[in-house]
């Protein structure tokens, strides 16, 4: 007897105890040994062992272990093989084996690459990687991207760009696999009647969704506490049948093994970046945070990856309060392979996150994503790392200890920096500018390395013995909102191979939609240079002229780390009010 789950979910917990009752009652009139098979998950297996030992009828168990890689390619086969005969296609897999191996193993070494593992056996060999690559569950999710008719042109999704690339594929393999279970809680639980009193098909699709089940994953799992009564889409004579039968399924969900522990770090990290996403400002929202926040266990190199893919098919902003989760994950996969560099710019309730990959010492795409500012304060990782921050708004870094460097540049309005201690790796530059710098440190902080600069109008706590009045104070503050802007720019100008010596390129589009759109000094200061030429276009880029800074008497280092100079201060001034 398979599919004990469905039997749970579709008949109640008192009809399904009753139908074992009777089985067990039945057997007990059989004279043979081992007659009956039942297929279950740990939940419902849980039921059979209780309700065969108070009959006392025996039971041997048998608990079905992941599959090997062998084992995996054959289920593949298999799978597919019912997938192409219920589309009465041809078993392409079959008759064309070389490209669909081909497919396979780019399908394979994708998800070695989103799990940090160099190769397809390195995975298979690490216990996380062949629990994920040997689940069932797993792979009928990647047998439903290989059911085309030519392997040859696979198309998987590919949103995320860099080396997160490979997240976009474990995202959508993560949405196939909820809304699977989805599908088969409506086609177990509704029936004719149930339908009848829905108002609308739309209606049906709001029950049990992947969000729900992200939710009610967690509460059981990590929050381990009952999911708030959200049920406003289930008819009121409905609520108490669909809680019923949604606990059952959720007892036997593929994600989990068992009622406290995630299958996979992966399916973890899914279902933390979708409820965060979808309730950043919620009470549970905001009670996963303080979770993983308080309990560095939680923190995985998955949840900013995710949240990223997430948020680029969602075309939606990233939430303020949730970019220290989300640069905390992405600086746990600092490997020997892979670097992370983040430029958070926010202004006027706008702002952007702009992620630099580097794999292997090679330059890849940027990573641009939306941030929504209109929260007061921005909250910065314990660890920072290579990190430039640019608002306008105040920014708080707390945690017991706080690790700041070896290359981070923050520019607030009001800096607030709060630890029990404070490492500064300051061994290319670490430069701290507000006009106001709060710290609670005294004798607790580390320095290594010599290239600290702290720049601040008004201080308090430690950070009074390095600040210094910033160069900048002497000027108007016209000027020095026209520097800032100006590094804005700046940052977006790069050394690539097709622009010529002594010229530096930036996307026009991403100009145009990260920097130029929200910034009117911006606006003005580009308008300037292209007048003097030291701004020109060509095709899809704007091109500088290094030139410019040598005028200014500055390189990029000096842009970094906030320098100036009396040639900068000139040229601010020149420009048009």
């Amino acid at each position: 007897m398979d599919a004990l789950d469905e039997i749970h979910v579709t008949s109640g917990e008192t009809a399904f105890v009753a139908f074992l009752t009777g089985l067990c009652r039945y057997l007990r009139t059989s004279i043979a040994d081992g007659n009956v098979v039942l297929f279950a998950r740990a939940e419902t297996s849980n039921w059979v062992r209780y309700v065969f030992e108070n009959e006392g009828v025996g039971l041997r168990e048998f608990e079905l272990n992941y599959f090997t890689r062998s084992q995996s390619d054959e289920y593949l086969d298999r799978k597919l093989d019912s997938l192409y005969q219920r589309a009465q296609s041809p078993l392409v897999h079959r008759t064309h084996r070389r490209p669909f191996e081909a497919a396979k193993a780019s399908l394979y070494q994708r998800l070695a690459n989103a799990l940090g593992y160099a190769s397809i056996d390195a995975t298979w060999e690490a216990l996380d990687g062949g629990r994920l690559l040997g689940y069932s569950p797993v792979l009928e999710g990647l047998a439903s991207f290989l059911a085309v008719s030519d392997h040859r042109a696979l198309d998987v999704p590919v949103e995320v760009g860099g080396a997160l690339r490979e997240w976009s594929l474990l995202t959508s393999l993560n949405i196939r696999l909820l809304q699977r279970e989805q599908d088969k809680f409506i086609q177990n639980w509704v029936d004719d009647p149930t339908r009848a009193m829905f108002d609308s098909l739309e209606a049906l699709e709001l029950i049990y969704t992947p969000a729900e089940q992200c939710d009610r994953l967690l509460s059981l799992t990590m929050l381990r506490q009952p999911r708030p009564d959200r049920l406003v889409h289930i008819p009121e004579p409905l609520r108490a049948s669909y809680e019923e039968a949604v606990d059952s399924q959720l007892a036997n969900h593929p994600f989990i093994s068992n009622s406290t522990t995630f299958v996979s770090p992966v399916f973890q990290d899914f279902a933390v970046a979708t409820m965060l996403l979808d309730d950043a400002t919620g009470e549970r929202g905001r009670e996963v945070q303080s979770r993983i926040r308080s309990d560095k266990n939680q923190m995985s190199s998955g949840l900013g990856p995710f949240a990223l893919a997430l948020l680029e098919e969602r075309k939606a902003a990233l939430p303020a309060g949730l970019v220290d989760l989300v640069l905390s994950s992405l600086y746990l996969r600092q490997d020997s392979r892979v670097r992370f560099s983040c430029e958070l710019s926010i202004r006027a309730d706008e702002g952007n996150l702009i992620v630099d990959t580097n794999i292997d010492g090679v330059q890849h795409n940027r990573i641009l994503v939306p941030v929504d500012g209109s929260s007061s304060a921005l909250r910065l990782p314990e660890r920072l790392r290579d990190t430039t921050v640019d608002t306008d708004r105040e920014v708080e870094v707390r945690g017991r200890t706080i690790q700041i460097g070896p290359k981070v540049s923050i520019e607030a309005s009001i800096a607030s920096l709060t630890a029990d201690e404070c490492h500064i790796e300051a061994t290319d530059f670490v430069t701290l500018a507000a006009d106001v710098f709060i710290t609670n440190w005294d004798q607790t902080v580390t320095l290594r390395g010599a290239k600290l600069q702290v720049f601040a109008e008004e201080t308090e706590g430690w950070v009074q013995r390095y600040a210094k009045a910033r160069p900048q104070l002497a000027a108007e503050d016209a000027e020095r909102d026209l520097y800032r802007s100006l590094r804005r720019l700046l940052r977006f100008f790069r050394r690539t191979q097709h622009v010529p010596a002594g010229f530096l390129a930036a996307d026009r589009e991403q100009l145009q939609v990260y920097i130029l759109r929200t910034d009117e000094r911006a606006r003005r200061l580009l308008a300037a240079l292209e007048r003097s030429g030291d701004v020109t276009h060509n095709g899809k880029e704007y091109r500088l002229n290094q030139g410019f800074l040598s005028g200014l008497n500055m390189n990029f280092s000096d842009v970094e780390s906030y320098g100036t100079t009396p040639e900068l201060w000139a040229y601010l001034r020149s420009i048009p009010r």
